[in-house]
């Protein structure tokens, strides 16, 4: 996962709270869940079902350079940016 760090190859996501609902816009990669099977999503959830909490609704948008499925800490970077 950290060969990614020395190719300089991140992830971004940005979180706009909403109202209800979820939504995702992204550049770079089209293959990701646009549904509650996203990872970031999922990861956001559960930390707020940790804490008790509701979840607002969001709008993420995700820019992805990180290779999906290479192995090159893709998802680690989705989960960390759902629970931060």
């Amino acid at each position: 996962d950290t060969l990614s760090l020395a190719l300089n190859l991140y992830n971004d996501f940005t979180f706009k709270i909403t109202k209800d609902g979820f939504k995702v816009t992204q550049a770079n990669s089209n293959k990701l869940p646009e549904d509650s099977n996203n990872l970031v999503y999922r990861a956001f959830c559960e930390t707020f079902k940790l804490r008790k909490k509701t979840p607002p609704g969001i709008e993420l948008d995700i820019n992805c350079q990180i290779p999906l499925s290479a192995g090159l800490g893709s998802s680690a970077s989705a989960v960390v940016s759902g629970v931060l």
